[in-house]
């Protein structure tokens, strides 16, 4: 019991490694191999996207932002305009001198705002002692009675600036919302004083900017002042926590990794020289590398359902082995202590090793066992023979068969299909073939298995030969011998068609001779034979001696000589490079 415990386990490991080895090591190899290219992908398309991205909301920003440096450009390129605006905002004067300058400078300020609808509001200042200034939304106005009033505070506190940003919150009204506006001070220089161009610009702007960017998921892109502020970003995800701000004090572009809480970001940076804004993303590498997370996730499930699979597959493989020897084991035990044999099943369908192994091993047995019984009586002689000429037929197609298998199974690798039809094809042959249930059967019933194995060979042989049927309508009812056709194809492929490079053709005729005979031929256009050697196998078709190359044409000469007497045999003309046709005539018999 325990020897046979541990021969079971040995199947199964022996299966489970044959089995999981091709399964699992390409899926392991191509997996690992999927995952490490689309890293390598993905970290060069982030890289060139996150320098893009950035690049291309910085340009956009500034274009956006170019009306401020025309204002500006405006009065610092025209003296008059200074001082006639200047001189306005001291005296709160307006002359008729000065009112066609002031109508140009409050059109130029009007067709700004209304022109480009991310501005909120634009102030115009000159430095007075009432501190007047032109608003884009009030016109003419004074510091301490206009709603805002934080602009000007900010704008003393910044004395050695040119250029710089404020976040701000502005309310026009009480019963208005409060909006967010990103200030752009823009501070001017005149002869007698300064002064300082605000643009006002809704935050809500930039951030829908922002936002239509193509970015992807849980990256956060956000714009930076100088002092490091947020002034707008793409969403409500924020990384920025999590830094230190120091990172960002450098006026220089960066990119990096970063390495916080267990957690890798992806941090980029483009600073721009004209504002002093930094434009900053930051992207969890586990965002940017889910899909590979996700392949190495669906590599390891399949892994584990291969193993599952290969485990089940094993375990019935072996456990359909151990049966089948078991069943050899028992028959051929009672064969030796000459005791009935013990039934056997017959073999299921889709069961070609059991059914294979079991029918084989009985049949043999149950000829060795018959050739002992009837060897004391001469009368049964014939009988003896003619079951074991057919018997000895079946090995012969057995081993040919699997031959071709083996070929084609070795040239395709991992591609089944073939194989399971060959495997189909020659189960039914040899559930034909074995069934010793009836030796004459309809010649239509002969062709149709005979077509199986010429399947299996058109497999192995493709674009080798072709076939042609010329079968009588009479001649398709009649009984013939089982197994007389396969033989005479498997000679023409083995001796003739196999060994010729081109292509050729068996010709298969049927037809009835008068009315009591049926004449069955075959022929090939392969390689022939010449004079000498078709003597030489004629010859060896009447020798006793069995064996040689033409098993196939013996076995069905003593067949035709056992059934019908020795005066009905093989035929065979045959021309060297031309081909070879064998006939067979025989007595008819009606169904």
């Amino acid at each position: 019991m325990v020897k046979r415990i541990k021969t079971a386990h040995r199947s199964i490991l022996s299966h489970l490694f044959t089995l999981l080895v091709p399964m699992l090591v390409p899926l392991l190899i191509l997996g690992s191999l999927s995952t490490f290219l689309i890293k390598l992908y993905i970290q060069d398309q982030i890289d060139t996207k996150n320098d893009a991205l950035l690049s291309q909301t910085k340009s956009y920003m500034e274009l956006s932002f170019r009306e401020m440096d025309s204002l500006s450009a405006n009065f610092s390129a025209n003296p008059v305009l200074s001082v006639t605006m200047k001189d306005i905002l001291d005296t709160g004067q307006i002359t008729e001198s000065n009112f066609d300058l002031l109508k140009v400078i409050r059109n130029f300020v009007d067709s700004t705002v209304y022109a480009n609808p991310f501005i909120y509001s634009l102030y115009i200042y000159f430095d007075n002692e009432d501190k007047r200034f032109l608003s884009s939304v009030t016109g003419i106005n004074t510091v301490d009675k206009f709603y805002d009033s934080n602009w000007y505070s900010l704008y003393e506190g910044h004395d050695n600036e040119r250029v710089w940003t404020e976040n701000r919150i502005l309310q026009r009204r009480k019963s208005e919302p409060a909006t967010r506006v990103i200030s752009i001070y823009n501070r001017l220089r005149v002869a007698n004083g300064g002064g300082v161009v605000v643009m006002n610009i809704k935050a809500e702007y930039i951030e829908s900017l922002l936002r239509e960017l193509p970015a992807i998921n849980s990256q956060s892109i956000l714009l930076m002042d100088k002092n490091k502020h947020i002034i707008a970003k793409n969403s409500d995800v924020n990384y920025m926590h999590l830094f230190n701000l120091g990172l960002f004090s450098s006026n220089d572009s960066f990119s990096r990794d970063m390495k916080i809480d267990g957690r890798t970001y992806k941090v980029d940076m483009l600073t721009s020289a004209r504002f002093g804004w930094k434009f900053v993303s930051i992207v969890p590498k586990s965002a940017l590398y889910s899909l590979p997370s996700k392949l190495m996730l669906l590599t390891g499930l399949l892994l584990i359902i291969s193993t599952i699979i290969g485990l089940f597959l094993a375990y019935s493989l072996s456990r359909k082995k151990y049966l089948t020897l078991q069943m050899v084991n028992a028959i051929l035990h009672a064969a030796e202590r000459g005791t009935p044999l013990p039934k056997v099943d017959q073999g299921r369908k889709n069961d070609t090793y059991g059914y294979i192994t079991e029918n084989l091993v009985k049949k043999f047995v149950e000829n060795e066992f018959l050739t002992i019984q009837l060897s004391e009586r001469k009368y049964k002689l014939q009988v003896m023979e003619y079951i074991a000429l057919h018997a000895q037929l079946n090995p012969h197609f057995l081993y040919n068969t699997l031959e071709t298998i083996y070929w084609k199974v070795a040239s395709y690798t991992g591609k089944p299909n073939e194989a399971n039809e060959m495997i189909e094809n020659l189960s039914g042959v040899l559930r034909y073939s074995l069934d010793s249930s009836a030796h004459f059967v309809p010649l239509q019933q002969e062709i149709k298995y005979t077509l199986r194995y010429v399947d299996i060979q058109h497999i192995r042989y493709k674009e080798k030969f072709d076939v042609v049927w010329r079968i009588d309508e009479d001649a398709a009812c009649c009984e013939v011998m089982k197994l007389i056709l396969q033989p005479l194809i498997e000679n023409s492929i083995y001796h003739g068609i196999r060994m010729k490079q081109d292509k050729s053709i068996i010709r298969i005729k049927a037809e009835l001779i008068g009315e009591e005979h049926m004449r069955l031929t075959v022929t090939d256009t392969g390689a022939g034979m010449d004079k000498a050697r078709r003597l030489e196998v004629l010859s060896k078709l009447n020798s006793d001696i069995e064996g040689g190359q033409h098993i196939g044409l013996q076995n069905t000469h003593k067949r035709l000589n056992i059934t019908y007497g020795e005066r009905y045999s093989i035929r065979i003309l045959s021309k060297k490079n031309w081909g070879t046709a064998i006939s067979l005539t025989f007595p008819s018999r009606s169904q």
